[in-house]
């Protein structure tokens, strides 16, 4: 997880350098770099919940007594 952090880090200031170079806007670097870091970690986070819930999830049990 900190590597992740550190090389998105890195990726920043690499685009910052290069934006003083090639003149491109830093957000062209910076969003797509964040919304994927983003979508990563709602994922895992995701399937970490869903192997938790995967036996007992209350929807599931209270749908099992009302049908």
């Amino acid at each position: 997880m900190l590597g992740e952090i550190f090389a998105l880090l890195k990726l920043i200031f690499m685009a910052i350098k290069g934006n003083v170079l090639l003149g491109i806007p830093l957000y062209a670097f910076i969003i797509p770099i964040v919304l994927a870091i983003g979508i990563i970690i709602y994922y895992r986070r995701k399937k970490k919940r869903e192997k938790k819930n995967q036996y007992n999830h209350p929807a599931k049990v209270a749908g099992w007594f009302i049908f």
